[in-house]
């Protein structure tokens, strides 16, 4: 069995990986918004935010369809105010 310590160092290590792919998932947003603009299409298209967030729930079976629609979300909600820059 691994110490706590060692444990914790993998989750610190995890949570830093989280937050570089969250950072570099907004830096798509962003890339994605100029494009949108370029091609006069809307921010949110709600087709796509429905299949992105089947897929989540998809990727995600440890997690309640709840809880992956309340972290998606938020996301979500993070992308389109970076689009909306």
């Amino acid at each position: 069995m691994r110490k706590l310590d060692e444990i914790r160092a993998d989750f610190d290590r995890t949570d830093g990986e989280i937050c570089r792919l969250l950072e570099r998932r907004m830096e798509l947003s962003r890339e994605i918004a100029e494009t949108k603009r370029v091609e006069g299409i809307d921010v949110v298209q709600e087709d796509r935010r429905r299949k992105v967030m089947e897929r989540w729930v998809e990727n995600c079976p440890s997690y309640s369809r709840e809880s992956v629609e309340r972290i998606y979300g938020i996301i979500h909600k993070e992308s389109v105010k970076q689009q909306e820059i």
